[in-house]
């Protein structure tokens, strides 16, 4: 092992953050299901909200 190639902490509240407004595109069968699932979960992002 190498210390420092892999960083496994995460800060709380940026990883919940991100963890509720992630797309998860398991289950898409098709591109038009994953383009309406996309359509929803921008309708479902906060408006100005960084990306991190």
């Amino acid at each position: 092992m190498i210390p420092g190639l892999n960083d496994s902490h995460v800060y709380a509240i940026r990883g919940g953050l991100n963890h509720l407004l992630a797309l998860r595109w398991g289950g898409a069968p098709s591109l038009r299901t994953a383009l309406s699932m996309l359509r929803e979960q921008a309708a479902r992002t906060p408006k100005g909200l960084p990306y991190r």
